[in-house]
Parts: structure tokens; C-alpha cells; sequence
């Protein structure tokens, strides 16, 4: 049944596209649901092969929506003008993925990364296409704000509808949630402050802070504060003004009295965390250092952690308790020098510190200019995202990588548009 549906799948979708092709409306439609349907978790996914018992990044050649949607695009999409950006640092990064495949223990588990990764790369190249036109890059933005919007109510449905104290809605995990909300609401912050982003701007900040506080992880609380912080920073910087201090102490208001909400749970959360999780995250760096030693250069493997710590004796020799033998390393660093040797995390440092920077220039390269507003947002958002990396793996998830390589297309797209002014 499946393989019919797959099959009408990618038959409809390439119709799609071509009845799209030339309509402004359907293809706002379209840039618009690729940035939001991330938000919806593992909803309207299909494992054309899949270990689900396997507890690494990728359990299996997944196909989901986000793909097929990114498909009708391709063919929808308009002639390219210039390739996609970054060429060189993602083609290393690939390089290192391909070279740990040949000294993996288990070469499938591998192409189940790798896979992923490609499919990762053709979203970030169709979305580059259409973002760079400055009449379809609010689609996106609004598209990934609805998408904070959505995985709220669906957090609230967790925690009021079914009981569920540390919410995840949508998402795979609480952390994740945090993760996903941290990455995207800080664009939305830098455009109220800007005086734009319509009733969705304070939507979406707010329906966050709720992600954040019903999630419960205590990184994302403080990371959500962070972000909000370099955000106020960087406005601050770009020129002060009566409306962005009352902006500002308006949405810290909000957040106190929300938090004051649930203080209790998140007091009883901070107090209460049991000590054996901390203690089992330096036991997986420790893993990961071993495997590191073991394979310097290219790694055991990319998503091979999990399977080394339960099957090839790390969890023995780093003391990893039974229980937890089946983890992945809550460190994305220390998860990438572990699976693709310390050639890989620079090839990973290289995706991911370039838009980084060419995005904090463009932040501060046009007073006035909403894009730059746009562009200090997704540097934030960036920020707070690599620094989630030293508490989690959430980066390699599925969903949050879909909403990472989007927000790098925003920031090729809107750097060059400021270039052309």
C-alpha cells in the first residue's frame, strides 16, 4: 500500500508543480507550506525501509511531505540564476559523511544518514530558489511563524488536554520543541521591534515562550532568554527609539506573568531533575571520546553512536548504565567527532559558521531596512541553536534540520537581495 501511495505521490506532485509554474499565489502557497510543515513531527511520513527498534538520527529512508512538496517546487521552480550557496563547505561536509560509510560496522545505518542529509541539501537548494525573489521570501517567514503557531496549540493540548507535564506537541521530544521555537521566534522579534511582522509577529513570540515554559527543558528556557536578549542588543545597536523600549518591556512583562503561571512545575522540574541524567551525558562524551581515539580522522560511522555504545563494548568501557545504553550523545560536537572523526566536525563547523557570520553582516549593513531586521533575527536564532549543540543531539533531528537549512536559504536569500539595493 505503501509503494501506491508513494508511487501517486510522485506522480501528483510533479502536476503540481507544473500547474504552478507562472502562478505568483500558488507558489507563495508552496514556499509557504515547505516552511511550515516541519512543524508537524512525524505526521504524514513514510520509511520506505526502516529499523524502527534503531535509537540513532535516522531509523530508515524516510520519505515525508516536506519532500514532496520541496519536489512539486523543483518543477514549479524558475530558471536558476546562480547555484546554491555554500557549495563547498556542504560539499565537504557530504565528503566526510561518505567517507565513514566504508569503516562502518553497520554501512546501512550510514545510508540512513546520508540520505537524510541529501534530502536536507535539495530542500535548502529548491527553497534557495524562491526566497531569493523578494516577493516570495514573506512566505517563508510567515509559513515557519504558523508553524511556531501550530506546534503551541499542540503543546497546549499535551499539557491541558492530556496531562502531560513536560509537553512536546508536534515535536519528537520536549527538547526539540524548545529547540524548533528557539530557532525561529527571534525573526519574529526583531520585526516587532521593527514595527512589522502584523498580528503573526507577537503570535508567534508568544506562542514560544508557552513552548518553551510547557516543554520544561531548562537549556530552551535559557537559551529562549538569549535569544531574546541578543536580539534587543542588536535593535539597540541599529538605533533606539520610545516604541522599541516599550516593545521590549511590554514582552518582558508578558514572559514574567506567563512564567509566574508555571512556576511551580518549573520549580519542582529544576529541583527535582535526577542527577543520574547529568551524569549520564559525561558518560556518552566520554564514549565519544573513545571512539574518537579509535577513529580520528573519519569516525565509526555517521549515525553509528547508538550502535557502538550498545554493540561494539564503548557503553561497557565508559561505564554507560544499561539503560541508557541505547542513547545518543546529548553533545552534537562531541556526536560528530565521535561518528566522522575531527576531518567531519570541521567540515560540520564549516556549514554551519559561514551563514552565520554573512548574516550578522547584513544585519547591521542597512539601517531601516526590514531585511536586516530579518537577517538579525535568523542570527540569533543560529546562535542559540549552535549553542544548544553543547547540551543536545536535536540538531541531526529531522525536523529542526528541515527548519535549519530553511533559515540558511533566508539568509543567502536576504544578504544578497541588501547587496542588490
Amino acid at each position: 500500500m505503501k509503494w501506491l501511495a508513494l508511487a501517486a505521490a510522485l506522480v501528483a506532485m510533479p502536476a503540481a508543480g507544473a500547474l504552478a509554474r507562472g502562478r505568483p499565489k500558488l507558489l507563495r502557497l508552496g514556499i509557504g507550506l515547505l516552511a511550515f510543515l516541519p512543524f508537524i513531527g512525524e505526521r504524514f511520513t513514510m520509511n520506505l525501509y526502516a529499523l524502527p527498534a534503531y535509537r540513532g538520527d535516522s531509523l530508515g529512508f524516510e520519505v515525508a511531505l516536506v519532500d514532496l512538496v520541496a519536489l512539486a517546487l523543483f518543477v514549479a521552480a524558475p530558471k536558476r540564476e546562480a547555484p546554491a550557496a555554500w557549495r563547498v563547505p556542504r560539499a565537504l561536509y557530504l565528503l566526510a559523511v561518505l567517507a565513514s560509510i566504508p569503516g562502518a560496522d553497520r554501512p546501512l545505518y550510514a545510508l540512513f544518514s546520508t540520505w537524510k542529509l541529501l534530502r536536507m541539501y535539495f530542500v535548502f537548494a529548491v527553497a534557495t530558489r524562491y526566497v531569493r525573489r523578494p516577493e516570495l521570501t514573506p512566505a517563508a517567514l510567515t509559513g515557519l511563524a504558523l508553524g511556531v503557531v501550530y506546534v503551541t496549540a499542540t503543546a497546549l493540548h499535551d499539557r491541558y488536554g492530556l496531562g502531560i507535564l513536560r509537553a512536546s506537541g508536534a515535536m519528537p521530544h520536549s527538547n526539540t520543541l524548545g529547540m524548533a521555537v528557539n530557532l525561529v521566534y527571534p525573526t519574529s522579534l526583531a520585526l516587532l521591534l521593527a514595527g512589522r511582522g502584523g498580528w503573526l509577529a507577537p503570535a508567534c513570540i508568544g506562542g514560544a515562550g508557552l513552548c518553551v515554559i510547557l516543554g520544561q527543558s531548562r537549556g530552551s528556557l535559557a537559551l529562549f532568554a538569549l535569544a531574546g536578549a541578543l536580539v534587543f542588543a542588536g535593535t539597540a545597536r541599529r538605533g533606539l527609539s520610545a516604541r522599541k523600549i516599550g516593545i521590549a518591556l511590554g514582552v518582558v512583562f508578558a514572559g514574567l506573568v506567563v512564567l509566574g503561571q508555571s512556576l511551580d512545575s518549573l520549580i519542582a522540574r529544576f529541583e527535582n531533575a535526577p542527577k543520574s541524567s547529568a551524569e549520564a551525558r559525561h558518560r556518552f562524551n566520554d564514549a565519544a571520546a573513545m571512539m574518537l581515539a579509535d577513529h580520528p580522522l573519519t569516525g565509526i560511522g555517521i549515525n553509528h553512536y547508538s550502535h557502538a555504545v550498545s554493540e561494539m563494548g564503548y557503553g561497557d568501557r565508559a561505564g554507560v548504565l544499561a539503560v541508557d545504553r541505547h542513547g545518543v550523545a546529548h553533545h552534537v560536537y562531541w556526536l560528530t567527532l565521535a561518528e566522522l572523526g575531527l576531518l567531519g566536525l570541521l567540515a560540520y563547523l564549516g556549514t554551519l559558521l559561514p551563514p552565520l557570520v554573512r548574516a550578522l553582516r547584513g544585519a547591521f549593513r542597512a539601517r531601516g531596512d526590514p531585511r536586516a531586521d530579518v537577517l538579525l533575527g535568523l542570527s540569533a536564532g543560529l546562535t542559540v541553536t549552535y549553542l544548544q549543540g553543547l547540551m543536545e543531539w536535536v540538531a541531526r533531528q529531522t525536523e529542526v534540520s528541515y527548519m535549519f537549512w530553511l533559515s540558511l536559504a533566508l539568509v543567502d536569500a536576504l544578504t544578497r537581495q541588501l547587496r542588490r539595493r
